[in-house]
């Protein structure tokens, strides 16, 4: 009897908490899709799809598909420049739009908003 293992997609898998995330899902059995610019930046690994992309809507609904779970751990990375931009809201927008496409109910999204030099760009209030 074979099983049917659970797939998720992970955005941001090469950053810090993208990472981890990574390797907990994997360490679980999980087959994973990872949306990343730069493949070398992962070691190969039987239950993961490396799809090296941009976030257009093609590439993120092909990394989406066949997921019941996505996990967001975008961030601004190297494309940041300490202005703000939004660059990981356009990105969101992306990925619902293809979760709605492929039927997909459940986002788990982290931010780094308020962390370091951001907490002057947040609009209310953050505290330490």
């Amino acid at each position: 009897m074979s099983t049917i293992k659970k797939q998720v997609t992970i955005f941001g898998a090469s950053g810090q908490v993208g990472q981890r995330i990574l390797n907990l899902v994997l360490d679980k059995g999980f087959l994973v899709n990872v949306l990343t610019r730069d493949k070398s930046k992962f070691d190969p690994h039987p239950n993961q799809i490396i799809i090296e992309g941009s976030f257009d809507q093609t590439t993120i609904s092909k990394a989406v598909q066949g997921s019941s779970v996505v996990y967001n751990c975008v961030g601004i990375g190297g494309l940041g420049d300490g202005k703000p931009n939004n660059t990981v809201s356009n990105a969101t927008q992306i990925m619902i739009s293809a979760m709605k496409q492929h039927s997909v109910s459940r986002i788990i999204c982290m931010s780094n908003i308020g962390i370091g030099n951001s907490k002057k760009h947040t609009h209310g209030s953050i505290s330490s």
